[in-house]
C-alpha cells in the first residue's frame, strides 16, 4: 500500500496512491488528475488499478522515466 499508480486514458495521465484494498476493491487517493482535486479518494475494481502502471511517485506523473514493471 501507498505505492503510486499512473492511468493514461485518451491522452491525460492520471497518478493514484494506493491507499488500501480487498479482494474486489482498492481505494486510491489522487495525487495528479485533470479534473479532480489532489486528496479525492476513490473505490475501483482491483483488476483496473493492477492493470495501472507502477510509478516512483508524484514526480514522475509527467515523466515516464521513473516506470518499474
Amino acid at each position: 500500500m501507498g505505492e503510486f499508480r499512473r492511468r493514461v486514458h485518451l491522452g491525460t495521465a492520471a497518478v493514484y496512491r494506493v491507499c488500501g484494498w480487498n479482494d474486489e476493491l482498492a481505494e486510491v487517493e489522487v495525487v495528479q488528475a485533470p479534473g479532480l482535486r489532489r486528496g479525492q479518494r476513490f473505490k475501483f475494481a482491483v483488476a483496473a488499478v493492477r492493470s495501472m502502471t507502477v510509478v516512483l511517485g508524484p514526480a514522475d506523473a509527467s515523466d515516464r522515466s521513473g516506470q518499474r514493471s
